[in-house]
């Protein structure tokens, strides 16, 4: 999407900066991040940044605090993620997972697909994207979504969900760039993404089992085929560079031997694909080929019927569709030639966030999950109720985000401004409902724009029936919108908040100490979204392989067989935690130092315990660490 925002009318397309007022117009990924001119700058690259590194989530909904890019967003995202009509229409056939059929007013007619699609992240993750729609029978006007991807609500742009959040370090496990979330949140969180186990099968070779069924638990058989007993997996890994080094500890156990044969497991999922590419037909399994021509005969019907359209040219017709496997030769891996064919089995893997994980808010403010709190214990706010996330005050004061309390503020607003509404409209009051609501978004937005749509709204349903249905829908929010170049102030917040007897601060009740919190902290709502950065991507064992000259590290990378270097926050954190042992094997025996960690294995083994070699190689890390000591006035002794 390379469109712009433009400051002065709300222009969205292809308009390109004026170099001689470069501020007037902003990227779409920068118009999504709301309080613009309240941000460090280098906090807005950041944010930016992140955009590109979220991933879907089940269930996503729209942001309370939004900046009304959200709403463009899905008129200018392709056909791999919507469609749109292109005349007024309605819909005459809904084929779930495969077409729409769509009649327009003038009566031709048309067909969009909908059938799941893959798609390669920035991080080359692969995710599926599935297609809600309109129901049979609905109308539609042009332009308006008939189909969606789960990331949109409403034509809403939604990747994330807004939480309740408490400023305040939950008993020392929060920092800066960590987050403690609840059970709940991290079973809320349900991220989808798709795991490609590829095989080769050689020619001349024998097909034991194929698994044609889609849903698969852990270690369930995928594919089993007759193999040289002589090569065990890993050498049949590395013949074919079957494994990309980021995901190879993960997708290396799949592949198993028995016997005579070579068998590749599943790790749990839905299978969404299996494609079949061929470089020749000669000497090659039956039950290969049967499938590879059933792949075809699909990927030709879908052809045939997408043919059929009124409006749709042949040159976008496929492009959510993978038409190579169609072909005979010519097939790559990696860039390299293979003889036979290549499987590729395409595992839908859905499961919750956890430790390890990164989450991020709209501001930069990314962080690890450090630690989630069992619902039993979850701390308790004296008017909000339970806490979902426990920001630390360093991860706004140090990275100058006090835009992340103007979110939080207003979102905590926007949500007791529906039960307040709620309230006086089931209690027959609806002037004083329509009063509420004008005072509130009159006091935050001087420029009038929400009031003038309220006005229209309150004119056209003077009962105000159409948002009495919505308030008893529990996905449904009143929103507040901040356009690009604009912000709210403090003031404003804390004058509405003071008149609708909602309070900002709160204390909070810490079940695992019994107590309440002596001051109140901020409380209220962020969005927040997960980040593609998963825990097992960084999970490997320590290093195989050498040090780094320099600094007596490991070498990185598991490509290069490498190990977790350990820096200085990690000492910190480790200190901290007074896990003083855990560091002193991490840079030593459990370091790249072969010689004393098979002495102290030996040793183990033979005598049941062992001491730390008292020749040991150490790295630079630990030196720097006793001189940034030193300078502060300690001197550390001990193993180090």
């Amino acid at each position: 999407m390379g469109a712009f925002i433009s400051k002065e009318n709300g222009f969205y397309g292809t308009k390109l900066r004026d170099p001689n007022n470069s501020w007037d117009t902003v990227s779409l990924d920068e118009a999504l991040i709301p309080f613009q001119n309240s941000m460090d700058s280098t906090r807005l690259i950041v944010a930016r940044t992140h955009m590109g590194q979220k991933i879907p989530i089940l269930n996503a909904e729209p942001p309370l605090v939004q900046s009304g890019a959200e709403y463009i967003v899905p008129q200018l995202t392709s056909t791999k993620f919507a469609h749109r009509a292109t005349q007024n229409g309605k819909i005459i056939k809904v084929e779930k997972d495969k077409f729409i059929h769509v009649e327009y007013n003038d009566g031709s007619k048309e067909i969009f697909d909908i059938i799941p699609r893959l798609s390669t992240t920035k991080r080359s993750s692969i995710i599926r994207i599935t297609l809600n729609t309109l129901s049979e029978g609905d109308t539609f006007n042009k332009g308006q979504l008939i189909a969606w991807s789960k990331s949109f609500v409403d034509n809403i742009l939604a990747i994330g969900k807004n939480k309740k959040v408490a400023v305040i370090n939950y008993l020392g496990k929060s920092h800066e760039d960590g987050y403690v979330i609840s059970e709940d949140m991290s079973n809320d969180f349900q991220t989808e993404m798709v795991i490609k186990i590829p095989v080769i099968v050689p020619p001349n070779t024998k097909i034991l089992f194929l698994n044609k069924n889609k849903n698969t638990v852990l270690n369930d058989k995928l594919l089993e085929f007759q193999y040289n007993t002589d090569i065990n997996p890993e050498e049949y890994l590395n013949t074919y560079d079957l494994v990309d080094s980021e995901f190879q500890e993960d997708v290396e156990a799949l592949y198993n031997q028995n016997q005579d044969s070579m068998i590749i497991k599943s790790p749990g999922g839905e299978i969404v694909d299996i494609k079949i590419r061929l470089n020749t037909k000669t000497n090659i399994d039956n039950v290969i080929l049967n499938e590879w021509e059933l792949q075809n005969k699909n990927i030709n019907e879908i052809k045939k019927v997408l043919n059929q359209n009124t409006y749709t040219h042949d040159n976008n017709l496929l492009d959510n569709i993978d038409t190579s496997v169609i072909k005979v030769g010519t097939h790559k891996l990696k860039g390299k030639d293979f003889e036979g064919c290549l499987i590729e089995f395409y595992i839908n893997v859905t499961h919750p966030i956890k430790i390890g994980n990164k989450i991020t808010n709209r501001f930069g403010a990314k962080g690890v999950i450090n630690h989630i709190i069992p619902q039993s214990e979850i701390p308790v706010s004296e008017y909000s109720g339970d806490i979902d996330i426990f920001l630390a005050p360093a991860a706004i004061l140090g990275r100058k985000n006090t835009v992340i309390l103007k979110e939080l503020y207003l979102g905590k607003l926007l949500v007791n401004l529906k039960s307040i509404v709620s309230k006086l409209l089931f209690n027959g009051k609806i002037e004083e409902a329509k009063q509420t609501i004008r005072l509130f978004y009159s006091t935050l937005d001087k420029s009038g724009k929400h009031i003038s749509l309220l006005e229209e709204t309150f004119k056209r349903d003077p009962q105000l029936n159409e948002l009495k249905s919505k308030l008893n829908e529990n996905k449904f929010n009143f929103n507040f919108i901040v356009p690009p170049f604009s912000t709210v102030k403090f003031e404003d917040i804390k004058n509405i908040a003071l008149q609708l007897n909602i309070p900002l601060d709160e204390k909070i009740y810490i079940k695992e100490l019994d107590t309440w919190t002596k001051t109140p902290v901020p409380v209220g709502y962020t969005y927040m979204s997960t980040m593609e950065q998963l825990s097992s991507d960084y999970e490997s064992t320590r290093s195989r392989a050498g040090y780094v000259g320099a600094t007596g590290q490991p070498v990185k990378r598991k490509s290069k067989m490498g190990g977790q270097n350990l820096g200085n926050l990690d000492i910190y954190n480790l200190i901290t935690y007074d896990a003083k042992n855990m560091m002193t094997e991490m840079m030593t025996v459990r370091s790249d130092n072969m010689k004393a960690k098979h002495e102290v294995l030996h040793n183990i083994i033979e005598y049941g315990q062992s001491d730390l070699p008292s020749i040991i190689k150490k790295g630079r890390t630990q030196d720097l660490f006793k001189t940034m000591m030193l300078s502060i006035g300690l001197d550390i002794k001990g193993k180090f």
